[in-house]
């Protein structure tokens, strides 16, 4: 997908935050890969509640800022992410000249308590989607963030 702005916002970006599958024999660089029966327990927060965050938190400078929100949307393919970048904070520039240059990827996040993986097929069975990040390192690298095209092709993914 090619790198579009939505009306020309620069603060809404897309792309697909948890593909189903992965690039090394269906499964992600982790050997585990989610499927469309991995429970996201999407119901526990109301879209644009998930923070996003840039690279889980570790970043040493970012930290655990919150630079955006996030909505889901399941689809045949993997979870779909829009998120709302929080032009008012002070990585905004940053985080959007990083997605721009077209190296960032997606990344959801979970608690570790509450995921479960068949160890046997590394099929992650449950997954509550706590937070999505950007990040130059995504497990599953078929997850890249663009920035929105328009909304009616968006809800086409």
């Amino acid at each position: 997908m090619t790198v579009k702005f939505a009306e020309g916002s620069r603060s809404l970006i897309e792309g697909m935050l948890a593909p189903f599958g992965g690039p090394i024999k269906g499964k992600d660089l982790d050997g585990e890969f989610f499927s469309a029966k991995t429970a996201f327990e999407l119901e526990w927060f109301g879209d644009w509640q998930r923070p996003l965050l840039y690279h889980h938190g570790l970043d040493q400078s970012v930290k655990t800022a919150v630079v955006g929100r996030i909505k889901v949307t399941p689809t045949d393919t993997g979870l779909w992410m829009q998120a709302q970048l929080d032009s008012a904070h002070e990585y905004a520039a940053a985080v959007a000249g990083l997605v721009d240059s077209g190296t960032m990827g997606l990344s959801s996040g979970s608690v570790s308590h509450l995921v479960e993986t068949d160890p046997k097929t590394g099929e992650i069975k449950r997954w509550p989607l706590i937070e999505g990040s950007l990040t130059p390192t995504p497990a599953n690298p078929e997850a890249m963030a663009h920035y929105a095209v328009k909304s009616a092709e968006a809800v086409a993914h």
